[in-house]
């Protein structure tokens, strides 16, 4: 077999039977420490040595693990097991901070926004992934991420939520006392506008 043939070549090749399992114990690790690690420019042993990386970390790997509780996949590691075992691999990069130092795209959508979304269709919150993402831009004008990416995949993900739940997506914006408030745009400005005021836009709101 193929695992054989690997082993013989001197690599470790075990057998997984439950791959699921395997991808979900690596991916609520990774969701928190990869970006923390970024945000933070920490090792992992510096990193889960604070008590305020380990609090966020725990949240958002909670969140995670809500998830895969409702997807009926079980894994054979608690979550305390996960950060003990990622201190004790040492002065270690994660994958996500050595990309970013070499400027290289980082695994955003792969390790985060797909929890996010996968979280929004079973109608589970997600405020910590969410607050490690805008974290993860860290610009005040949403320089790193871009704005647009992260409006368009907030609509995305809102838009998924309300197909799978078969509302309309106001419906699924607001809430059974509240719904979404609509601002107006009664004098628009910049560089298409036939006058010279220095603010953007002047918008209403019917409250």
């Amino acid at each position: 077999t193929m695992s054989k043939t690997l082993v013989t070549a001197g690599l470790k090749a075990p057998i997984r039977i439950n791959i699921r399992q395997d991808i979900w114990t690596k991916l609520i690790g990774n969701l928190a420490f990869n970006p923390l690690s970024v945000i933070t420019g920490e090792t992992l042993d510096v990193l889960v040595s604070k008590e305020e990386n380990i609090k966020i970390a725990y949240s958002a790997m909670k969140e995670a693990s809500l998830i895969k509780d409702k997807l009926e996949i079980p894994l054979n590691i608690s979550i305390e097991q996960r950060i003990e075992g990622a201190g004790k691999v040492g002065k270690h990069k994660t994958s996500m901070l050595q990309d970013f130092e070499q400027g290289k795209q980082l695994e955003i959508d792969a390790l985060i926004v797909a929890v996010k979304e996968i979280g929004n269709l079973l109608d589970i919150k997600t405020l910590t992934i969410d607050k490690i993402l805008i974290g993860l831009d860290n610009t005040k004008q949403k320089q790193r991420l871009g704005a647009n990416a992260i409006l368009s995949v907030s609509l995305a993900v809102s838009k998924a939520t309300a197909v799978s739940k078969k509302i309309s997506l106001f419906k699924n914006l607001g809430d059974k006392q509240t719904l979404p408030l609509p601002l107006i745009n009664v004098i628009n400005v910049g560089v298409h506008a036939n006058n010279s005021l220095r603010i953007q836009e002047f918008m209403i709101r019917p409250d």
